[in-house]
């Protein structure tokens, strides 16, 4: 199961967790702390497919040779799903989106460069980023 093999490297930052589980959700840029807000996941350092978490419309598909690319789906109920630290982009905006579409891979990026090659996931609701635990099934 390939879910066994999918590791965590950045939580989401949530301001009432422990402080060890807080620690782990900062990431050090320039010199100062930036809180996550999302996941970062890794597959063994490898670059593996990202799929669609659910179903929707590609809102934005935006290229950034820092960060790596970055797409974002629009869902109902408000939610929005971010998938970025990404190569290979295979959607266009406003495309619709099937649940586990395969999006583009994964890549490394100059803006976290200790995570190598990895995805930052995002789930954001009504525009205000919440924990992506809440919504994955591990």
């Amino acid at each position: 199961d390939q879910l066994d093999q999918v590791a965590i490297l950045q939580e989401f930052y949530d301001p009432t967790a422990e402080e060890s589980v807080r620690e782990k959700a900062l990431l050090v840029f320039k010199q100062s702390y930036v809180t996550s807000k999302g996941l970062s996941l890794s597959m063994d350092g490898q670059p593996f497919e990202v799929v669609a978490a659910l179903s929707g419309t590609v809102e934005a598909v935006v290229a950034d040779s820092f960060k790596g690319s970055e797409i974002r789906l629009k869902h109902a109920d408000g939610m929005t799903t971010v998938y970025s630290s990404l190569t290979g982009v295979l959607v266009k905006e406003g495309e619709e989106i099937q649940q586990g579409q395969v999006l583009a891979t994964t890549t490394q990026n100059d803006w976290n460069p200790q995570a190598g090659v990895h995805l930052q996931f995002e789930v954001q609701k009504d525009g205000v980023a919440v924990n992506p635990h809440d919504y994955l099934a591990f």
